[in-house]
């Protein structure tokens, strides 16, 4: 999921940190008369109800750069700018446009990026000079310091907001799968406290997906029990086929997936199967090893190998022994799952992505310059580097380690897209 960002630009001391703040709501960012006071950037989700976006202040925009550290500021919002999905362009009411002013609009302009300008300090909103109109069509005349005119703009900020709910606001969507007789719907009845689904110890019982809303210590919980997936060579009837078809569907349709083995029976090629399966739907993913008290005492830490190496593609996820017969290990099952949940929506700011980088050393003459989270469910980070051509498989592994370890990723996919 994408969630749009609105970018603060100008020049230095036009007001941008005291606009921040106001439309925020709060004093975050540092407001001083001094040009530059705003070293680096700032992020805040702002919301309005379940509507929001990222909002960011940037430090202030300087054709020329006379040390390392301002040329560092100074790319730092370029990429911001790239990446910015709505510029608002901060402006002095009371000196008029200046060349660095025009300057800025053109580099937006070349960007292609759709932008709003404020026109700032302006204290009478009566007066409104039309040689601002010069700069761009939309156009807001505000006093930030005095919080006059800024309705207008925040309304329109919001237009480019999303509808964003936690997982555990609106209940986090779980799928089981697993291939037949493995104990699903055995789980899904344990965890619903009744019999809803049909058990059975012959296999293919469960024809439908079926779904159940559950209240769990953890939070609310939309749990689907699916159809056991086989071979499509040993699919027998057309109805058979349906029930895969709605197991796929149910998978590519929930949030987190729990992926169930048999302790009895070990890792088969179909359990692999449904293992690339939910490793293509980036979806997070939870392994629980049913009948895991058939487990020969001593052995679960063998057993764990075992299954990472068999699931070499997801060892992202976490695996937790569970009996679902004997209802043994469903509260570390459901900790686990909401966990994931979490993750999946998981957003790293700005600031701490770039700490995380600087702590990289590629394997050749390549050069990070920046990064950011660009989506969540599942998480993205886009990375700005020299030469994307120099990027290799083995930074990507290296780099995708560093951030689990700073950043509990645990069972979700982690996606890096680079760019020149």
């Amino acid at each position: 999921m994408h969630i749009p960002k609105v970018v603060i630009v100008g020049r230095p001391n036009v007001g941008k940190s005291t606009l921040f703040n106001h439309l925020v709501g709060k004093r975050i960012s540092i407001e001083d008369k001094m040009p530059g006071v705003t070293r680096d950037y700032l992020e805040v989700l702002l919301k309005e109800g379940k509507r929001c976006v990222y909002l960011y202040d940037t430090g202030g925009y300087q054709p020329e750069v006379t040390d390392d550290l301002e040329e560092k500021i100074q790319l730092i919002g370029r990429n911001l700018l790239e990446d910015g999905d709505l510029i608002i362009l901060v402006v002095d009411g009371r000196e008029g446009i200046t060349p660095i002013d025009e300057e800025i609009t053109q580099l937006i302009r070349v960007m292609g990026k759709p932008y709003l300008v404020v026109v700032n300090k302006v204290e009478n909103l009566k007066f409104q000079d039309t040689a601002f109109y010069k700069l761009g069509e939309k156009i807001f005349f505000v006093s930030a310091l005095e919080n006059y005119g800024l309705g207008g703009l925040k309304k329109e900020i919001m237009k480019q907001s999303v509808v964003f709910e936690s997982p555990l606001e609106k209940g986090l969507r779980v799928a089981i799968v697993g291939r037949p007789n493995v104990g699903k719907s055995t789980l899904f009845n344990s965890l619903l406290g009744y019999n809803r689904a049909l058990v059975d110890e012959r296999p293919h019982t469960t024809r439908d997906s079926l779904e159940e809303e559950i209240n769990t210590p953890e939070g609310l919980l939309r749990v689907v029990d699916t159809a056991g997936l086989r071979k499509r060579k040993s699919v027998s009837s057309s109805l058979e086929a349906y029930s895969i078809d709605r197991t796929v569907k149910a998978v590519e349709s929930s949030e987190v997936v729990i992926l169930m083995i048999s302790g009895e029976e070990g890792v088969l090629q179909q359990d692999q199967t449904i293992a690339y399966l939910i490793e293509k739907s980036q979806k997070g993913v939870v392994i629980a090893l049913n009948k895991a008290d058939l487990l020969q005492e001593g052995t679960q830490k063998t057993a764990l190998t075992y299954i990472r190496e068999a699931f070499f593609k997801i060892q992202y996820a976490p695996i937790v022994f569970i009996s679902a017969n004997k209802n043994r290990g469903l509260k570390t099952l459901l900790k686990t799952v909401f966990n994931v949940g979490r993750n999946y929506y998981r957003r790293v700011k700005t600031h701490q992505v770039n700490i995380c980088l600087e702590s990289f050393q590629p394997s050749s003459s390549l050069k990070i310059l920046y990064g950011t989270q660009a989506e969540v469910a599942p998480p993205v980070l886009v990375l700005s580097m020299n030469k994307v051509r120099l990027f290799r498989e083995d930074d990507r592994k290296r780099l995708e380690k560093l951030f689990r370890e700073q950043h509990d990723f645990s069972g979700v996919p982690l996606i890096i897209k680079v760019k020149d």
